[in-house]
């Protein structure tokens, strides 16, 4: 049966219990994958496009991809970091550039990629949930219809879902969290990007969602 692979960033990434309760998106679509299907997950956190080829962890993937098995790319985020040199992707070139060398390399082994623009941050002004993503995640959904590559607009779909839950209720999926609270954070913390569970599992079901009314085999690899 294929297997499905995932390249993304700290918000893909699969985290052991030392980090409870942060929970990646990574985790949440192991959990929906056919029981004849594995997932593995390359993603990590700190990468953007261009850390995640510059470093050779793209190499394994392209080695093991085959005919029928899914990568799905959610990368972005760190893209945007243009003080970072070893980060930063220019969204209306370098960075299309290198989802065009995932995909064409997936396409070439009869693989299906699966693009998937960055989720929303909890950013509200107020009570008006912010696009905060400087244009990226609209310049790769353009590219993907352009291209003609399955895609996910994540981004939309999560701000759209924040929007309607509000500003408080959305602090339940993130890290935002009282002093001692848990014992990862002795001094407490307000991180409005990184998920736990529940943050993890909502936004992952919205990607799993699209896919099931888009994906016309959807059901050969997902059984949510």
């Amino acid at each position: 049966m294929a297997n499905i692979y995932l390249i993304g960033d700290s918000l893909t990434h699969d985290y052991n219990y030392n980090c409870y309760p942060q929970c990646g998106m990574g985790e949440i679509i192991r959990h929906y994958a056919k029981d004849d299907v594995k997932v593995l997950n390359y993603a990590h956190y700190g990468l953007s496009t261009k850390g995640f080829l510059a470093q050779g962890r793209f190499e394994p993937i392209r080695n093991a991809l085959m005919k029928n098995d899914l990568l799905i790319i959610i990368l972005g985020t760190n893209d945007e970091v243009i003080d970072n040199p070893l980060k930063y992707t220019s969204k209306d070139k370098e960075y299309l550039e290198n989802i065009d060398v995932f995909c064409s390399e997936a396409i070439n082994k009869g693989a299906i990629p699966i693009v998937v623009s960055s989720p929303c941050k909890r950013a509200f002004i107020n009570g008006i949930i912010q696009n905060v993503h400087n244009g990226y995640p609209e310049a790769l959904i353009s590219h993907a219809v352009k291209k003609g590559y399955m895609y996910v607009d994540l981004h939309t779909l999560s701000m759209e879902l924040y929007q309607q839950l509000g500003e408080d209720k959305t602090k339940e999926f993130h890290l935002i969290y009282k002093k001692n609270e848990y014992s990862r954070y002795p001094d407490g913390v307000n991180d409005n990007t990184h998920y736990n569970y529940l943050g993890a599992k909502s936004i992952t079901e919205l990607l799993l969602n699209d896919l099931k009314q888009n994906f016309k085999d959807y059901n050969l690899y997902f059984e949510y």
